[in-house]
């Protein structure tokens, strides 16, 4: 655990089974749904199952009361972007990170923190960005990314009733207009296949 923003913030690290502390290792974080808690997200992903992922550091993130900041029903006054930033240092100071290698997952709640802080003033410590159904519950008016350039995987299907493709009237956005109007500010010709 570490403290941020006064808080004691817990995670898991999924360390490689031939880890060499002075050979550069990539570093994913990964941010788990509503409700759910960080070996949630660890079974759910199963990178460890992946050849590649088992050359990865893996930080499972813990939201607090299972949640992480952005939607109404998060707890108030969190600050997942300073617990990311926070726990980032913390791993770079305990092990040997390839700082070209970052990148951020999430699912459900946690793919749409991620989609937040791509857009933050921490996203330029992030390679590329990876949501799985992610709940896009801030900017909403699709603006708050400006212009910065971010590689972002965003997956979600068509029968997806928690947070459903088509977007909600009240909380989300369409993901078809989100996605165009995020490679249109960019920089990228919008391609979306929807």
């Amino acid at each position: 655990s570490i403290i941020s923003g006064g808080l004691t913030r817990y995670y898991y690290v999924q360390v490689p089974p031939r880890y060499n502390p002075f050979i550069l290792h990539p570093l994913m974080f990964d941010y788990h749904g509503a409700t759910e808690i960080a070996t949630d997200q660890c079974n759910n992903t199963q990178y460890f199952n992946y050849t590649a992922g088992q050359n990865y550091l893996v930080v499972y993130l813990q939201g607090i009361n299972r949640t992480w900041e952005g939607p109404k029903y998060a707890v108030s006054g969190v600050n997942d972007l300073q617990f990311t930033a926070d726990l980032l240092a913390h791993i770079r100071a305990a092990y040997c990170v390839d700082s070209n290698r970052v990148y951020a997952s999430g699912k459900s709640n946690g793919g749409g923190f991620v989609d937040t802080l791509a857009c933050s003033e921490y996203g330029d410590e992030f390679a590329a960005f990876a949501m799985a159904s992610p709940a896009l519950y801030t900017d909403l008016n699709l603006t708050d990314c400006g212009n910065k350039r971010r590689a972002i995987l965003d997956c979600h299907g068509f029968i997806d009733t928690v947070v459903p493709y088509e977007g909600r009237n009240c909380s989300s956005p369409k993901l078809p207009n989100s996605a165009k109007a995020a490679c249109v500010k960019g920089g990228s010709e919008p391609n979306i296949d929807a």
